[in-house]
């Protein structure tokens, strides 16, 4: 379940499923979806992701990540389904005295609100014995989505291009809260998926956690300096906010998770780059010839 708003579930003319979207801060929508989905596995992502939007609205995070999990746990139990819940990396200790990288065995101990829901979402999963669980804890994911506030490579990308090469009115200079000398450990969305399906087809994951990271940690402005040189449009149109980067160096070991089911990312780092590049690329050019609209905001 990933989006908030409450619609019919429907087929297709080819007969082929669209995902359900709904509430899961209500166990009347819950209650539909099971009933007609009838699922043997939940896959539960549906959250707040965002620090500042968590900070901001604190009441919406809670309801959302906290008692909308709740809710699906319930609803797994009620119907029989076995539930993989999502996490994050986030609620690990980051102070500086924490080692790296991050292990499933480090100490939790998240310093935001949002580390916290997510923190707090594990212990009603893992703290039940009715419904079988997987906990997965993702390291950054970044893909292609311009509208997606969660991977700011990707809206510097498409205000770099809107702005530079399409001379659009975008509005501010993009600021960017990371430390450009901090090492983080990114990892496209095809890799990450890969994982999640790895992890799903083996049976003796079940009752366990996982992270999931690149496995490839860099400076975080390596990143950025690699974007700009690939669509070459002279020095990012952003600024760094070094305060606001609470995490510090953030990697994480996926050994479990590879031991396990043998999965390894594919992709290298620059190349994952150079994709949302690209993707940022055509993405603009479809805006400008009318074909979609533009989402950037």
């Amino acid at each position: 379940f990933t989006v908030l708003d409450a619609k019919e579930w429907r087929t297709n003319a080819s007969g082929h499923h669209h995902w359900p979207e709904l509430d899961v801060r209500s166990q009347t929508d819950l209650d539909h979806a099971f009933k007609t989905l009838k699922p043997e596995v939940v896959v539960h992502i549906a959250a707040v992701v965002n620090t500042d939007k968590c900070a901001n609205n604190p009441e919406n995070s809670i309801d959302v990540n906290l008692l909308g999990t709740l809710n699906v746990l319930k609803a797994c139990e009620t119907y029989g389904a076995k539930l993989m819940y999502f996490s994050t990396t986030a609620t690990y200790d980051p102070s500086p005295d924490t080692p790296r990288p991050f292990t499933e065995a480090t100490q939790q101990r998240p310093p935001t609100l949002y580390g916290i829901t997510k923190y707090a979402g594990e212990m009603l999963v893992t703290g039940q014995n009715k419904v079988p669980w997987i906990v997965i804890r993702p390291c950054f994911v970044f893909g292609d989505a311009p509208w997606d506030h969660s991977s700011q490579l990707c809206r510097v990308a498409v205000h770099q291009v809107l702005r530079h090469a399409h001379h659009f009115d975008v509005g501010p200079t993009p600021i960017v809260t990371l430390d450009p000398d901090s090492t983080k450990d990114y990892m496209r969305v095809e890799d990450f998926a890969d994982a999640i399906v790895a992890v799903l087809m083996q049976n003796d994951a079940w009752g366990n956690t996982f992270n999931v990271s690149g496995e490839s940690p860099r400076f975080m402005g390596d990143y950025f300096t690699v974007l700009e040189k690939e669509l070459g449009l002279g020095p990012l149109d952003m600024e760094w906010n070094a305060k606001a980067d609470y995490m510090g160096d953030h990697t994480v070991d996926s050994s479990l998770l590879r031991v396990l089911t043998n999965w390894k990312p594919k992709l290298k780092w620059k190349d994952g780059v150079r994709r949302t590049a690209a993707a940022a690329k055509e993405y603009v050019a479809s805006v400008e010839a009318g074909l979609i609209p533009l989402l950037y905001k």
